[in-house]
């Protein structure tokens, strides 16, 4: 698995139903999205810039963590509240 927000994802124990709940959208949707068959939207990549802290370029692919130690970014605490 190397693609980055599904290891992210799976890493947050946060769920395709889950992450669709919380940006208002159905979970096929966003399977749809993190599987590479529908492009993020805009209003996608903000949201989960604000909720959780991702930038645009780890969603899309473009960075997959830490560039020094290859970690995926940790989910923000004030996302769990």
């Amino acid at each position: 698995m190397n693609n980055p927000i599904k290891m992210w994802l799976s890493a947050n124990h946060i769920s395709y139903r889950q992450l669709a709940t919380a940006m208002g959208q159905s979970p096929a949707s966003i399977s749809l999205k993190v599987n590479g068959q529908v492009g993020w939207n805009r209003n996608d990549l903000k949201f989960l810039k604000q909720r959780y802290g991702l930038s645009a370029d780890f969603v899309l692919g473009f960075k997959t963590g830490d560039t020094t130690t290859g970690e995926l970014p940790a989910i923000r605490k004030e996302a769990c509240a």
